[in-house]
C-alpha cells in the first residue's frame, strides 16, 4: 500500500499538463486510493470521507501550491487594468507612457507616470486570489516564492530611468518605484515597502500618487515628459537589447523590509532639481 502511495505521488507531477481528462482520472485514482487506505486502517466511513475530499484537495493544491504564476509577470490583463486606473491622470496634467523599453538594459517597463506629484515607474503583477503577499522569516513572499526578483526589477528600472533623465535634463531626478498588485492578497493596510519599492493594491496606486507632497510645475513636466518619450521607446517584443548594459545589479541577498510600509506619503515636498 505504501508503494502504491509513493507511485501515485510520483505520477502526480507528471500529470499537470494532461488536460482536464487526465486530471479527472488522476483525481478518481486519488479518491480510490484514499478510500482504500483509510478503509483498511479505520473503517469504510473514514474512507468514504477521504475519497470525497480528494478532488477538492487536488484543486486547491493545484491552484495555490503548484502555482507558476508567482514567478511570472501578471500578463496583459493586469497591465491593461492598471493603465485604465491611471487614465484619469491624463486630464490632470500628467504624462503617462505604457509598455516602454529601458534606455540601457533594453528591458521592459509597464508604466511611467510624470506629473505635478512627481515621477513614478509602476510595474503591474497579477496573481490568483489565493496567493498572499506577506512578510515572513525576515523576507517578503509572494505565495511560497521570495519576492526579491520582482522587487529588484522595478527598483532597477526606476534607477535606470532616473539616471537617464538626469543625464538628459542635467539635474537630479527622483523616480519612485511601485508594484501594482492585482488579485493577490496583501495585509489589511494594503501595502508593503521593501528596498524602496512600495507594493500596493492596484486600485490604490492613482490616489496614492496624487496624495504625494512632490511639486513639479508645468515646465518641468513638459521637459521631463519629452525627455522620457525620447529615451524610452515603445517596447518591441523579442527585440535585441542595446549593446550598452545597465549598471551593476547590486545585492543578490533578500530585499530589505522597511518599517512604515503602509500608504503614507514619501514625497519630500521638493521640486525636481532642487
Amino acid at each position: 500500500m505504501l508503494t502504491s502511495g509513493i507511485r501515485f505521488k510520483n505520477r502526480y507531477k507528471e500529470s499537470q499538463d494532461l488536460g482536464w481528462r487526465g486530471r479527472l482520472a488522476l483525481r478518481a485514482a486519488g479518491g480510490a486510493l484514499a478510500f482504500t487506505v483509510l478503509a483498511l486502517l479505520w473503517d469504510w466511513h473514514a474512507g468514504l470521507v477521504a475519497a470525497g475530499l480528494a478532488a477538492p484537495a487536488d484543486m486547491v493544491y493545484r491552484r495555490c501550491t503548484e502555482l507558476p504564476a508567482v514567478v511570472r509577470r501578471g500578463g496583459l490583463a493586469g497591465e491593461r487594468a492598471t493603465a485604465r486606473m491611471l487614465r484619469p491622470l491624463l486630464g490632470r496634467g500628467y504624462v503617462i507612457l505604457h509598455n516602454r523599453a529601458l534606455p540601457c538594459s533594453g528591458k521592459r517597463v509597464d508604466h511611467v507616470v510624470i506629473g505635478p506629484r512627481g515621477i513614478y515607474v509602476a510595474e503591474s503583477r497579477r496573481w490568483r486570489r489565493c496567493v498572499r503577499v506577506a512578510v515572513g522569516r525576515g523576507r517578503l513572499w509572494i505565495g511560497r516564492t521570495p519576492a526579491d526578483r520582482e522587487v529588484r526589477a522595478v527598483a532597477a528600472a526606476a534607477r535606470e530611468i532616473a539616471e537617464a533623465l538626469r543625464s538628459e535634463c542635467g539635474r537630479r531626478v527622483e523616480v519612485v518605484p511601485l508594484l501594482a498588485v492585482h488579485g493577490a492578497r496583501l495585509p489589511r493596510w494594503g501595502a508593503i515597502r521593501a528596498s524602496g519599492v512600495l507594493l500596493m493594491r492596484a486600485p490604490r496606486v492613482r490616489p496614492w500618487i496624487t496624495g504625494q507632497a512632490v511639486r513639479l510645475d508645468t515646465e518641468q513636466i513638459v521637459a521631463l515628459g519629452a525627455a522620457a518619450e525620447r529615451l524610452l521607446p515603445p517596447y518591441a517584443e523579442g527585440g535585441a537589447a542595446p549593446a550598452t548594459e545597465a549598471g551593476p545589479e547590486g545585492d543578490t541577498g533578500p530585499v530589505e523590509l522597511e518599517s512604515g510600509g503602509g500608504l503614507a506619503g514619501t514625497g519630500s515636498g521638493k521640486r525636481a532639481g532642487d
